[in-house]
């Protein structure tokens, strides 16, 4: 898929997910609609993707539209400060843009979002609205500029003369090998349909038995993490992922960032 029909599907999933986390947390229901291209005045996310999909590009929301989203959300009638406005859309936009990098052809993407800024729309970009739900008949327009496309395949570059080398497949490591045996073993069969649980993992921290004895509603236990650091997704008592929380139509969920070895997933089924 070329950089800019990959793009145009980008833009068209992250206005679908922003209507939805919107609207969900809104308590309406949001569609986005495509539109003719944004003007006036509203509020830019700079976005940054690495991974399987690589690019710059900006999310523009119009600044009636987030302030009517805000009202809704907040549950009060006056616009709320510009200081809550930014707030509420970086939270959103990164909830939609981690749903959004779960589906194919994103999956395996990272993307970065910048804090928002007042900015006019981008020129001539492609615009969608959520004209359904809003009081008033009001909508949120938004717009998104710039080029994301798939990122580019290592060893590629053409040879002298024009013609692409001939694609020689490296051998998987003895780690990889074993990993792939496991999976594609016929007694795993037998097991592949049992339920494990996943426990998330927020943090630990050790409590002393004083401490744990004076523990009472409305305590507070530093668990001496960051809210930004990774939380664990653990099979048994191993640890076989890392991970990021998002929201998926209303749910919490956890999106992967890094992953253990098959094997040791498949260990996991021991354990």
């Amino acid at each position: 898929m070329d950089p800019r029909a990959f793009t145009a599907v980008f833009a068209s999933r992250l206005a679908e997910e922003l209507a939805s986390a919107l609207g969900s947390a809104a308590g309406q229901q949001l569609q986005a609609v495509p539109g003719d291209p944004c003007a006036g005045d509203g509020w830019s996310l700079a976005l940054s993707a690495t991974g399987a999909a690589t690019g710059a590009c900006t999310l523009w929301l119009d600044r009636a539209g987030a302030a009517a989203i805000a009202r809704l959300i907040l549950s009060v009638e006056e616009d709320p400060d510009e200081a809550a406005i930014v707030d509420m859309l970086r939270e959103i936009s990164g909830q939609a843009l981690g749903v959004v990098c779960l589906a194919e052809p994103f999956a395996g993407t990272r993307v970065e979002v910048a804090a928002p800024v007042a900015s006019p729309a981008p020129v001539a970009a492609p615009c969608s609205a959520f004209a359904a739900g809003l009081p008033g008949g009001s909508a949120v327009r938004l717009a998104l500029a710039g080029t994301i496309g798939p990122a580019a395949i290592a060893g590629t570059a053409p040879a002298p003369g024009g013609a692409p080398p001939p694609a020689t497949p490296a051998a998987a490591p003895p780690r990889r090998r074993r990993a792939a045996q496991a999976l594609d073993s016929p007694n795993l069969d037998v097991v592949l349909d049992i339920e494990l649980p996943l426990v998330v993992r927020f943090g630990r921290t050790s409590l002393s038995l004083k401490a744990l004895s004076a523990l009472g509603p409305g305590s507070i236990v530093d668990m001496g993490r960051s809210p930004d650091d990774p939380v664990e997704l653990l099979v048994g008592d191993r640890a076989i992922a890392l991970g990021e929380v998002v929201i998926v139509e209303g749910n919490y969920g956890v999106r992967i960032v890094d992953l253990v070895s098959a094997a040791e997933r498949v260990r996991a089924l021991e354990g």
